[in-house]
């Protein structure tokens, strides 16, 4: 009898999940992607512990609306990895590179970088950026980086922000929406990813019978940007990337596609960054010559 409790003592042992490592991530939310979307926070976080346990590691998210509170507990050690806007990022660049490695991004169709089109509405013939005065622009609620686009586009050929041009600003859940605002008038305007562009003219080609491609961005630019701790536990941040590598081979990577539009986690260096400092480099300085 004491022999069979010992072998029933060892298979719990060796079979239990229970988490040996608590670790604590902190996103901040940011308008569409992270934000106000309860469903695709919600799937980010059941992903996120899903994949620790599989590891057994016990991984917390919590949502932060500040980025300075953020800042404030990554610094102080609460917290192993954090995701910002490239805006936050590129503010902090210096600080938190004296405590952050490990940088990452999502990633599009297998696309590491996002292209924005600015589309018109055929017959108000807009060509440039010199025409947002009183116009109507829309855009989908997840483009953080299409907006910045817009406004240093403004402040360079207009010197002025274009919130302080355009008539309204709407926002839209997805791109999608965004060209059906524009088809049907509702805009005059609207600025969307490359990819959706192409999607939507392979349905339905007609589009181009309305609507037109004014100007294209650089295809340099990132939905969010993520950093662990300098001292992060290699393991976890190697089960990081390669878990997050392509979600559709997750349990429910597909509901995550799904939430996020995104598709991947991929690594960034330096060198990929470097591109986008200086983009947003000349617009810090552009807003505080012109829009202070």
């Amino acid at each position: 009898m004491r022999v069979i409790f010992i072998i029933l003592l060892l298979g719990v042992s060796l079979f239990s999940k229970e988490p040996v490592l608590s670790v604590n991530f902190g996103f901040l939310q940011m308008k569409g992607l992270l934000g106000h979307f309860k469903d695709g926070k919600e799937s980010l976080k059941s992903f996120i512990y899903d994949v620790g346990f599989k590891y057994n590691l016990n991984i917390d998210v919590t949502y932060y609306e500040e980025f300075e509170v953020l800042y404030d507990r990554f610094s102080n050690e609460h917290l192993e990895m954090i995701t910002i806007d490239s805006m936050s990022f590129f503010k902090n660049k210096n600080n938190l590179e004296k405590i952050a490695d490990y940088f990452w991004t999502l990633s599009k169709n297998k696309e590491e970088r996002i292209q924005y089109y600015l589309i018109a509405y055929k017959d108000l013939k807009i060509n440039s950026f010199k025409e947002l005065k009183n116009k109507k622009l829309t855009v989908s609620d997840v483009s953080m980086p299409a907006l910045v686009w817009l406004d240093k586009n403004s402040l360079l050929e207009n010197k002025k922000a274009c919130s302080k041009l355009l008539k309204t600003l709407r926002f839209e859940k997805k791109d999608s929406m965004v060209l059906l605002d524009i088809f049907f008038k509702k805009s005059d305007l609207g600025i969307i990813k490359k990819d959706t562009w192409d999607s939507m003219l392979k349905l339905n080609p007609s589009l181009t019978q309305r609507l037109k491609i004014v100007k294209k961005s650089e295809k340099i630019f990132f939905p969010l940007i993520g950093v662990f701790k300098k001292n992060s536990n290699k393991d976890l941040v190697k089960m990081f990337f390669d878990e997050g590598a392509d979600f559709e081979k997750l349990p429910k990577g597909k509901e995550l596609i799904y939430m996020l539009g995104f598709d991947g986690i991929f690594k960034l260096d330096k060198e990929k960054l470097k591109e986008l400092e200086k983009y947003y480099f000349e617009y810090f300085l552009l807003k505080e010559k012109y829009d202070a």
